[in-house]
């Protein structure tokens, strides 16, 4: 009688699930500040026909959830949890839900941004300025960590530059190279992974150098490897670096800044994508409301194109679709996500639909299957 009650209910679950899953081929997967009444980790179904995207659910309570990862296979979920300085990995459910794995300790402290390749993941630790390496099991589980590697260096804003800050983590397409931003001292910081014991080895140089000052935050490679962009949160600005793909190194080309009208001042930004096409950059500015469009040309240099309303306050993350035809940004201000159109042709973003109510969402990410 149990075993059919339980067989009764996996039943309903699975049937309730695919009801809600329907109207779209993606889940949107939200992380959320507590500290801002964010609960936890939330979820939507997102038609990627239509652009439409459905009400939040919570669907994982934790104390901070922060950023996000899905894992390449699209099958799991990772985790930063910056109050217990640990990383969490869960299992992606049939109806958008998440089933918690496990956790590791990243031993280090304020872990703000992970990155998940199909062997292992990878934490910018914040204020402990370091980076984590978690080798990931089959089963998506997480190991214990096989490496932290510390920073060291400063900038010329006491404020903000007293130390390594440690904001950013991004591979290549390979997995055999990662590089960390450090706020802190202005650098890319670059290591060679070894697959065998999943450790980090500094490239020669040890680092890609930003601007003084400038304070690099995210970063992304091109498709063909050729390249490293990363946005500098201070600096309001993208800095192309040329990549060498044997050794990994960066080599600084140029500097773009996001906001190139002279007499418009402050502002912050704070995510970077490249779009599947490899032809438009896009960057977020907070204060200012905005998101940055840059082309890119063949030779990896960017041209600034315009800059937009994505129909959000204080965006602070978005995601681009895999099919490249939607942009989801996350207002952290106005507790919502919307949805832009993008532009096959220009790359420029339209906002489309209705947007969706997620507090205090941080970071947003689509998982396709």
């Amino acid at each position: 009688m149990v075993n059919l009650l339980h067989i009764v209910r996996g039943v309903i679950f699975a049937l309730v699930g695919a009801v809600w899953l329907q109207a779209g081929e993606a889940t949107v997967f939200v992380g959320t500040s507590t500290r801002e009444k964010g609960k936890g980790i939330w979820s939507c179904a997102f038609d990627t026909d239509s652009g439409k995207l459905s009400a939040a659910r919570l669907v994982f309570p934790v104390a901070e959830s922060g950023f996000l990862a899905v894992s390449p296979d699209g099958k799991f979920l990772y985790a930063t949890n910056g109050r217990e300085n640990t990383l969490a990995a869960f299992r992606i459910m049939a109806d958008g839900g998440l089933e918690e794995i496990n956790r590791q300790p990243t031993h280090s402290r304020g872990p703000c941004h992970v990155w998940a390749t199909a062997t292992d993941l990878f934490s910018a630790n914040y204020s402990g300025g370091s980076v984590t390496v978690c080798p990931i099991n089959p089963d998506g589980s997480l190991r214990a960590a096989s490496a932290v590697a510390t920073f060291s260096g400063s900038g010329p804003d006491k404020q903000w530059q007293n130390q390594p800050y440690a904001h950013g983590v991004c591979t290549d397409a390979s997995g055999r190279f990662v590089y960390v931003c450090d706020r802190g001292s202005d650098r890319v910081w670059s290591f060679r992974l070894d697959s065998e014991t999943h450790t980090l080895t500094p490239t020669d140089p040890p680092a890609g150098i930003t601007p003084a000052g400038t304070g690099p935050r995210h970063a992304v490679v091109s498709a063909d490897g050729r390249f490293l962009y990363a946005n500098s949160e201070m600096g309001r600005d993208v800095t192309v670096f040329a990549r060498d793909a044997n050794t990994g190194a960066l080599t600084w080309l140029a500097a773009h800044s996001v906001l190139p009208d002279p007499n418009v001042r402050g502002g912050w930004t704070a995510e970077i994508a490249l779009h599947p096409s490899g032809k438009w950059l896009y960057v977020s500015v907070r204060g200012h409301n905005l998101l940055s469009l840059f082309a890119v040309g063949e030779d990896g240099a960017l041209t600034w194109k315009e800059n937009i309303k994505p129909g959000v306050e204080m965006p602070r993350s978005f995601a681009i679709s895999r099919d490249g035809r939607w942009l989801i940004v996350a207002g952290v201000d106005d507790n919502r996500l919307q949805v832009n159109r993008i532009d096959p042709v220009t790359g420029k973003l339209t906002v489309w639909g209705e947007p969706v109510s997620v507090p205090a969402p941080y970071c947003v990410v689509i998982r396709q299957r």
